[in-house]
């Protein structure tokens, strides 16, 4: 566990979006310019936005707290979730508190980076970290990982924490994993409003932060997906589509859509990163991309989850949740293909959801189906079991 550290806390917990008046930072850089009127209006705007729903969430669990189980919005409800582990008892525990049923079937595993290569660039880019003006996470598991590397490169926790703030870089993070930094005594700089690698780097853009920044991104590497321009090149381009920009690793990123092949037995990466660089790049910033965890196939194959498989095709499954596009990979893998899976959901009525807008899109993509139930909310898992509970309220079949 990160421990967090007695020296120079008071300065390194607060969570900003803003410049300081003062025109360098302490290593001496020049400071992005104030956020201009409008930008800071809209991004007022969605912060009270997103504060009303939380604060509707917070009267939901008030209200479910004493209320009789079959009164509760997902009461006889059993939903699928395919998170992996990490995120998995988060999600299920909400589900719980609904009244819901949860049957987890991991579609995706995170784990460290064992190959030597990769483990190897990470640490070079961690090692000139002041090279950069800022750290951009897009997800919890980035942040650890970071967090794990940077303990090993100085020595511990406390010596990591104080490398990352003498460099000086801004840290970028996505809702509620910028508590992973905060709980290692570190500043959130760049906190979008909304809670997505699309709302960051629309941040960085409004903000001013983007146009010449360096931003070190350290994103999964997908197992199967050779990444990159190779993964780039799969990836069908849509009529009018230009050729991209490359980020600083030689990455061509492009906007296409979700590719329907794999690799055997593997995961296509997808486009919610290169898409992420594409925009950075579009803003002016300069991208490199590095590797920071694993994403795999959690489970060795459809044997692994047959039981609950059965369940899905006999129709005891009311909903699919799905927090990221690769674990909608990883569930076709398991449910004997994409059309087998597609068929048991039409046949059987279940409802597909996600957690926000762009994982309801790659789900999609990859199900070939459409995903009407999405999180409104979607810095933190609330959202999304509200959303789920809109939907199936009413009494079970």
């Amino acid at each position: 566990m990160q421990q967090r550290l007695p020296r120079r806390q008071s300065g390194r917990h607060a969570t900003t979006t803003s410049s300081s008046s003062s025109s360098t930072t302490s290593s001496g850089r020049p400071r992005a310019p104030r956020q201009p009127r409008a930008a800071a209006a809209a991004a007022a705007a969605s912060a009270a936005g997103d504060q009303q729903q939380r604060d509707e969430q917070q009267r939901r669990r008030q209200r479910a707290a004493l209320a009789p189980h079959g009164e509760l919005p997902l009461a006889g409800r059993r939903v699928l979730i395919t998170a992996p582990r990490q995120y998995a008892s988060k999600l299920a525990g909400l589900v719980v508190d609904a009244g819901g049923a949860p049957l987890w079937v991991p579609g995706v595993a995170i784990a460290r980076l064992t190959d030597a290569a990769a483990l190897d660039e990470l640490d070079a880019a961690l090692a000139r970290l002041a090279e950069f003006t800022h750290l951009a996470f897009t997800s919890r598991n980035g942040i650890l990982a970071v967090l794990e590397r940077l303990a090993a490169l100085h020595g511990g926790p406390g010596a990591a924490a104080d490398a990352v703030a003498a460099s000086g870089v801004k840290l970028c993070a996505l809702g509620a994993d910028g508590e992973a930094l905060r709980g290692a005594g570190l500043t959130v700089h760049v906190s979008p409003a909304e809670a997505s690698t699309k709302g960051l780097a629309a941040e960085l853009a409004a903000s001013g932060q983007a146009a010449g920044a360096r931003v070190l991104c350290p994103v999964p590497h997908v197992a199967g997906a050779r990444g990159g321009a190779a993964a780039a090149r799969r990836w069908p381009r849509p009529a009018g589509a230009g050729r991209g920009r490359r980020c600083r690793v030689g990455c061509r990123v492009t906007r296409a859509p979700l590719p329907r092949a794999r690799p055997p037995g593997g995961l296509v990466e997808p486009p919610v990163v290169p898409r992420f660089l594409a925009a950075l790049a579009d803003a002016g910033a300069h991208a490199t991309r590095v590797p920071a965890y694993v994403t795999c196939p959690a489970l060795p194959g459809p044997a692994a989850c047959a039981a609950e498989a059965a369940l899905l095709r006999e129709g005891h499954v009311a909903a699919i949740a799905f927090s990221s596009t690769a674990e909608a990979q990883g569930l076709c893998l398991l449910m004997g293909g994409r059309d087998a899976l597609a068929a048991a959901v039409r046949e059987r009525g279940v409802v597909l959801a996600a957690h926000g807008p762009y994982t309801a899109a790659g789900a999609a993509e990859v199900l070939g189906l459409p995903v009407p139930v999405v999180s409104k909310s979607f810095a933190t898992f609330d959202g999304l079991v509200a959303a789920l509970g809109d939907a199936l309220r009413g009494p079970s079949s």
